[in-house]
């Protein structure tokens, strides 16, 4: 129902937009997800939630919620 309304459901990003833009780029320059994780961990760029090592899964999860937005974007012209 809350979703049929346009409310966002479940956790709000915590990734920078400037990352998560960057992240993007670069899976659509076609690096896999493991080299922007493996790019991630060489320059020191923490995790969301402060961790010191990103992993392809999490980078796929951020994938994910930049499709979810764009398509909620797309929805709401």
């Amino acid at each position: 129902m809350l979703r049929a309304q346009g409310r966002q459901l479940g956790r709000p990003p915590v990734v920078s937009p400037s990352l998560r833009a960057a992240i993007g780029q670069w899976a659509a320059a076609g690096a896999s997800l493991g080299a922007v994780a493996q790019h991630l961990n060489a320059t020191g760029v923490p995790t969301a939630h402060g961790g010191a090592r990103w992993y392809p899964s999490t980078v796929r999860g951020v994938l994910r919620s930049l499709d979810v937005a764009s398509q909620r974007q797309g929805r709401v012209a």
